[in-house]
């Protein structure tokens, strides 16, 4: 009879599993912390294009999501040129290593940006 758990015992078991993270959960925690070492020195210039999609190789397309998200999220109408170029090549590059791949729509997108960016430069002056 020693081996019968209480429903309170059953209770509180579940309710400590609640709160704890599940390993997938814990490996994408660490790999996302790794992506913004990897943008942080991408952002300043320590990381190359190609260096940055060396780092990206083989990643799940769901982390090469975030990267390009935080990427465009870093585009700005205020950033250089050669940030914009930068961050674009970025972009660009991340794209090539998804199965999918919508390189034509995302320069088309870029390229519509940097034209919004250069008449708001020309208003600003």
């Amino acid at each position: 009879m020693g081996n019968v758990k209480s429903a309170l015992e059953k209770a509180m078991e579940k309710a400590a599993k609640i709160g704890e993270l599940t390993p997938e959960e814990k490996e994408h925690i660490k790999e996302q912390e790794q992506l913004k070492i990897w943008l942080s020195e991408f952002y300043r210039g320590k990381l190359d294009r190609d260096n940055l999609w060396q780092k990206l190789k083989g990643k799940k397309t769901s982390l090469l999501k975030e990267a390009q998200q935080y990427l465009i999220a870093s585009l700005g109408l205020g950033s250089t040129p050669e940030e914009f170029k930068t961050r674009r090549d970025g972009i660009l590059a991340i794209e090539t290593h998804k199965e999918t791949q919508r390189t034509p729509a995302i320069e088309q997108i870029l390229d519509s940006i940097e034209i919004l960016k250069k008449e708001y430069q020309d208003r600003k002056e």
